[in-house]
């Protein structure tokens, strides 16, 4: 018997458009993980400071706008996170990147923060079997198996987490 670590699992979104693929991924994985997750639905990244604690994993789901290459699903290992990459992966008017680095200023980052973007709208060429937009419910469960299969392995190995796109069946 294997036993899971816990982690904080938090879609980041709104009820509006495609804003709320981070919501629909955390609510498919929320049926389906260890009990030792937790998942939780927030609007809005700067909501997170006043939640946050040290003393686990913490993973963000959230929408990204733009296309990204490779995959319909990446993975950003805080602070590994290239200067603009806020500019695809949040929607948000008090972005991500701010409320990360206001928390951790504040000493409650966990050690490991993962942020998982999930592209929506158009479908990027190497992923369009895969584009969130063309089977939504169909492409929500996939993602959310693929991020907990590839959470899973980041849990294991933390060390050797890096960002980079996460593979999702189908491609």
């Amino acid at each position: 018997m294997t036993t899971e670590r816990t982690v904080r699992v938090v879609g980041l979104g709104s009820p509006h458009g495609e804003d709320d693929a981070g919501w629909q991924v955390v609510r498919a994985i929320a049926a389906f993980a260890p009990q030792e997750w937790t998942t939780e639905l927030l609007r809005t990244p700067i909501d997170l400071v006043a939640t946050l604690s040290a003393d686990r994993p913490l993973v963000l789901v959230d929408a990204a706008a733009e296309p990204l290459p490779d995959s319909p699903l990446w993975r950003f290992r805080w602070p590994e996170l290239p200067t603009d990459a806020f500019d695809i992966v949040s929607t948000h008017a008090f972005d991500l990147r701010y409320a990360l680095e206001l928390a951790g200023s504040l000493q409650l980052l966990p050690e490991l923060v993962l942020v998982y973007a999930v592209h929506v709208g158009g479908t990027p060429a190497a992923t369009a079997e895969t584009s969130y937009d063309r089977t939504p419910s169909d492409i929500v469960q996939t993602i959310a198996r693929c991020l907990v299969r590839d959470l899973r392995r980041c849990l294991a190995e933390p060390a050797s987490t890096r960002s980079g796109p996460v593979p999702v069946a189908g491609q």
